[in-house]
């Protein structure tokens, strides 16, 4: 027979809590409809979930906000195929923030968005400069550049306050 698992410790039930504050957040801020403002809360929702959810928490919220925008119209419809690879940036931010966790934020921090935003400037000049044509190509390839180290950046520096008063960062 099967078991419903009821969650009664204290400890989870705080991660719960805020993985849904996260989340929430996370599915809310395309709707900003501004990239800078959306790519600032979304890169400083990964930070901060980094230090209160670890790494499998910070994963799994990496997942929603691109899909999201694309499914509200928010992303140009060239935008689709790079999708999951904004999801593999999102990943790859978490993780090195993650790695320097208790060790340096700040270096974690924006090595993070460097290689964030490396990755995707190197994705998006394959993907439309060899695989997807028409202005719509063009439109996306620019929201590949340098806005995405600015809002991943910016993000790293959203992120602070909240990490410091979570008393979790060095």
């Amino acid at each position: 027979m099967n078991q419903i698992k009821v969650i009664s410790k204290p400890k989870e039930l705080l991660l719960m809590g805020q993985f849904v504050v996260l989340l929430s957040l996370a599915i809310v801020a395309p709707l900003l409809g501004n990239q800078l403002l959306t790519g600032t809360l979304v890169n400083g929702l990964l930070v901060v979930s980094v230090f209160s959810l670890g790494v499998g928490g910070s994963v799994l919220l990496a997942l929603l906000p691109s899909s999201v925008s694309l499914f509200f119209g928010l992303l140009p419809a060239a935008m689709a195929p790079m999708i999951p690879f904004i999801i593999m940036s999102n990943i790859l931010m978490v993780l090195m923030v993650n790695a320097f966790k208790g060790k340096n934020y700040f270096i974690g921090g924006f090595l993070g968005a460097i290689i964030k935003a490396s990755f995707l400037f190197f994705v998006s000049y394959i993907m439309f400069n060899f695989f997807l044509q028409g202005a719509g190509a063009k439109a996306a390839s620019s929201m590949m550049g340098y806005m995405q180290l600015l809002t991943a950046s910016l993000g790293v520096v959203l992120a602070y306050p909240v990490v410091k008063v979570l008393g979790k960062s060095n």
